[in-house]
């Protein structure tokens, strides 16, 4: 789980899921307030792990399978990503360039 840069306090598995759904660069703490930002590393990872589900489902349309096979396993594959994403949240507290 994150940690905050400024007041040290471990974010809740809630409260980092939620901040995974906003869009925003800047995420605030929710103890103290404090403008975090998420790793370079971290943003890294979770663009990598956003296109799991895709590259999954190519080979899976490549074997002919039905429709509806692929796209219980690609929902599983998301499901299992979001579980895990929070777990890779690391935070800092100035913006890093992305490269």
């Amino acid at each position: 789980m994150p940690v905050c840069q400024h007041c040290n306090t471990e974010w809740t598995s809630q409260q980092t899921f939620k901040k995974i759904f906003t869009f925003k660069r800047s995420l605030t703490c929710p103890e103290c307030d404090a403008t975090q930002y998420l790793s370079r590393r971290s943003r890294n990872h979770m663009s990598i792990l956003a296109m799991i589900p895709l590259v999954i489902g190519l080979p899976l349309v490549g074997l002919s399978l039905p429709a509806s096979i692929i796209i219980s396993i690609q929902l599983a594959a998301f499901a299992a990503i979001l579980a895990w994403m929070p777990t890779i949240y690391t935070l800092t507290s100035e913006e890093e360039a992305m490269w």
